[in-house]
């Protein structure tokens, strides 16, 4: 067996705690080659150095226990390839993961950065936009009414964590609203998807095309008065709504604690009037 070091030493030699020895002698790794049974001291040979360095390497990639053990058991090279291989694919699933989460989040930062800039208030602007992927929930609401309820509704159904409704979430009212000058209720509830992401049956669309934007300080509670400022807008401009129009709260108690401060969007895809 040659020579023997107590847990303290092999810890030592590795740059190891020793209950993470232990732990491994628990999981069922690396057992001691002996065990004093009056003094209860663990021993381990110089044999047993390789199979350390095997077990530190595996869980320096991220391989789990289970597989690590499962590998030790039946150890060949065909057997550690295909373990490696196992985890190569899930560090690619964990990267794919990583990189949209950065993406999300630098959206998430230019997207405070766009409402932080005041010069884009009571603006009314056009822009191209491309179809939106959206969640939604076909459920109308009267303007004033909770969204909370709502929301758990939207998020529960379509399967989507809490992290990806912040800033996204919009309301939609009708176009026939719109013209007829109604503005007190809402035809559904939705959310901004990012590429990839994919609701359990709820997607929608919103449609490309030119839309005009008008951004004020104010909540939900305020935009009834500012559909038909905008409006009135549009027809000095010859134009009339196109579609249904969209809501957003861009700040709210999401991102700050003074009602003073919030701001919302108008969103309304716009087209010639007639004549």
């Amino acid at each position: 067996m040659g020579q023997l070091f107590r847990i303290g030493e092999m810890a030592k030699l590795f740059g190891m705690n020793i209950r993470t020895l232990r732990y491994y002698d628990e999981a069922g790794l690396l057992h001691p080659v002996r065990v004093d049974p009056e003094t209860n001291y663990r021993y381990y040979s110089v044999e047993q150095f390789e199979q350390l360095n095997t077990i530190r390497y595996l869980r320096t990639q991220g391989v789990g226990l289970e597989d690590i053990r499962a590998a030790l058991a039946h150890r060949d090279p065909a057997g550690i390839r295909d373990l490696l291989r196992r985890q190569e694919e899930a560090v690619t699933r964990q990267l794919a993961a990583l990189e949209n989460a950065k993406a999300r989040l630098a959206g998430r930062v230019k997207q405070i950065d766009d409402v932080m800039d005041t010069s884009l208030l009571d603006l009314l602007r056009f822009q191209d936009m491309d179809p939106r992927p959206i969640a939604v929930l076909d459920q109308p609401l009267r303007a004033g009414e909770s969204l909370e309820l709502p929301l758990r509704s939207l998020e529960n159904t379509s399967g989507m964590a809490p992290s990806y409704f912040l800033g996204k979430v919009g309301l939609s009212i009708g176009r026939e609203d719109l013209e007829r000058g109604r503005f007190d209720r809402y035809r559904s509830l939705f959310c901004l998807l990012d590429p990839g992401e994919a609701p359990q049956g709820l997607g929608g669309t919103l449609a490309g095309g030119k839309w005009a934007l008008w951004r004020f300080r104010g909540s939900h509670a305020d935009a009834r008065g500012q559909y038909a400022r905008v409006l009135e807008l549009l027809r000095n401009r010859g134009m009339v709504p196109a579609g249904d129009g969209a809501e957003f709260a861009l700040l709210d108690f999401g991102l700050t604690e003074r009602p003073e401060d919030f701001i919302t969007e108008l969103q309304i895809p716009v087209a010639p009037g007639p004549g």
